[in-house]
């Protein structure tokens, strides 16, 4: 099977996956999530109401803007002594600036999938709930538990937004996108000439995904609980994510790129370009042709 018709159909499935990725978020949002009662007297979600320091949509352009310049200016790093060599070294580039993002976006999505998973399972009232909602109690337990309410304002789309506090999908996310661009500029770019430079970078990524959260008690939309939570989820799936796709990172001489993770210098893939597999089988065949000659 040609090179060409294998990437072809690696990009179609990609592609299909991350379709099938939002169409299941999609679905995720309009689930509404298990109703919990509440005590009359739980301080913990009479806050008042207060707007998003950090809406959503500034999330998700924000972070998804620093995951593909960081990518890219990196594996240019990575291969800038091929670009300046041969023309022909620019696929390899985008090949591997391909795979990163792959690998970044999917532990993207993963994270707002999972999280979404314990929005709807879970249910936890935010802590403005009382104010954005005016329950009126309909069904009251002998613990003067609320079982049943109405809401007496706000729209039905506030309604089930005030039910996922657990886990914060901020927090969450920011933590993954920082976590994920640390470990990666840490690892593909080990041998840095100004190791200050990464570090500054580090501390950027980290600060802004510390900020988020920190945003997200501050606007009275989580519970310090679910922010704590929605962090350690997103670092652990950055953590976990690289070391669960090997395949994407596997030294291949089907797909010329470097591997996230192995230590190698980037003039050692010019062995991996096309190129370099049709000179290499011409070279042992004219030996071949020589030794039988001289035979």
């Amino acid at each position: 099977m040609k090179k060409s018709v294998i990437a072809a159909v690696r990009v179609v499935t990609d592609l299909i996956a991350f379709v099938a990725a939002f169409i299941a978020m999609g679905v995720l949002q309009r689930i509404k999530p298990f109703r919990q009662g509440y005590f009359a007297n739980d301080e913990s979600i009479q806050y008042p109401f207060k707007s998003s320091t950090v809406p959503s949509y500034v999330l998700y352009i924000v972070s998804s803007i620093l995951i593909v310049v960081t990518i890219v200016a990196v594996e240019l790093t990575v291969y800038r002594k091929q670009l300046k060599v041969k023309k022909c070294r620019i696929p390899v580039v985008l090949y591997s600036i391909y795979n990163q993002l792959i690998v970044a976006f999917f532990g993207y999505f993963v994270t707002i999938a999972i999280t979404d998973i314990g929005k709807v399972v879970i249910g936890r009232l935010r802590p403005n709930f009382f104010s954005v909602c005016k329950p009126t109690p309909l069904v009251v337990s002998p613990l003067n538990y609320t079982l049943e309410y109405a809401c007496q304002s706000g729209t039905a789309k506030d309604h089930t937004d005030i039910e996922k506090s657990f886990f914060s999908g901020h927090s969450s996310t920011s933590i993954y996108s920082a976590v994920f661009l640390c470990l990666y500029i840490q690892l593909r770019l080990p041998r840095l000439s100004v190791p200050a430079l990464r570090i500054v970078l580090q501390v950027v990524y980290i600060s802004l995904g510390v900020t988020v959260c920190i945003t997200r008690i501050v606007d009275n939309k989580h519970h310090w609980s679910d922010v704590l939570t929605g962090g350690i989820a997103g670092f652990l799936i950055a953590l976990s994510v690289p070391f669960y796709i090997p395949h994407l990172y596997r030294k291949s001489t089907e797909e010329p790129t470097l591997p996230m993770f192995q230590d190698m210098k980037p003039e050692e893939s010019s062995s991996l370009s096309p190129g370099s597999f049709s000179q290499n089988y011409a070279a042992r065949n004219q030996s071949n042709i020589t030794e039988t000659a001289r035979d």
